[in-house]
């Protein structure tokens, strides 16, 4: 406990806690700026960007990936998204989970009030994240895409259940092509022993960039049985 509390108050100096979107102190984004956040610009299919709202996979992408769709929260190139994943990922501040899963929520209330759901009741979805191999987690402390997931399911009153294994430490995505990003993701994810015959199911993850890691994942909970499997990224990086 005390080491924790110590590595944080090192961070704070170093890392001192300020809105990302006005500079005000003591948060990491205001009330006032989470409102004025552009959410959901993004509504078109995640792998070759056919409109295709709210995201789904178009039937040309559909043949060759496993994904239903991807939820696309808000613009990774936005300043503030980038800062606060950044933040969340690399300065260790596992509060942002919370700040990110709030953008998520709001996104997909939007989406609702929009109609842009009648299709997908959400009530019959599995949140679950994108899992990170034991030495990724030891190394930052938590898990990300947890963090994010398990916001979004307590606030939405949904079902939250860590349903994959992350089997094999990879090197990080962030570093690679589109090519090698598939082939580097490859036999990375197993199932938890859950049994997910016909259930639907959103995966989520901070950012995606080419969708190999969402997909990869997605393949494992079909092979499994699931039905329809979603990703929910903050950002398309």
């Amino acid at each position: 406990m005390f080491c924790e509390l110590f590595k944080r108050k090192i961070l704070n100096i170093l890392f001192p806690i300020e809105c990302v979107g006005c500079g005000r102190e003591d948060v990491y984004l205001c009330q006032d700026c989470l409102l004025k956040m552009p959410l959901g610009k993004n509504m078109d299919c995640f792998f070759c960007g056919k409109g295709n709202p709210p995201g789904r996979t178009c039937p040309g992408c559909a043949v060759e990936h496993h994904l239903d769709g991807v939820f696309v929260c808000a613009d990774y190139s936005d300043r503030a998204i980038n800062e606060l994943i950044k933040k969340l990922k690399y300065s260790f501040a596992r509060e942002l989970g919370a700040v990110l899963g709030e953008i998520a929520v709001g996104y997909l209330q939007k989406l609702r009030a929009e109609e842009k759901l009648k299709k997908i009741n959400l009530r019959n979805y599995i949140i679950a994240p994108i899992p990170l191999h034991k030495k990724r987690f030891n190394w930052r402390g938590f898990n990300q895409a947890e963090l994010i997931a398990r916001h979004i399911a307590k606030n939405l009153n949904l079902e939250y259940q860590d349903l994959l294994i992350r089997n094999r430490h990879n090197t990080p995505q962030v570093k690679l092509s589109g090519a090698e990003r598939k082939e580097n993701i490859a036999g990375c994810f197993a199932l938890a022993g859950k049994n997910i015959a016909g259930k639907k199911i959103i995966l989520v993850d901070d950012v995606a960039t080419t969708g190999s890691t969402l997909d990869e994942a997605a393949g494992v909970l079909q092979a499994a049985g699931a039905d329809k499997v979603w990703g929910l990224v903050i950002g398309k990086g």
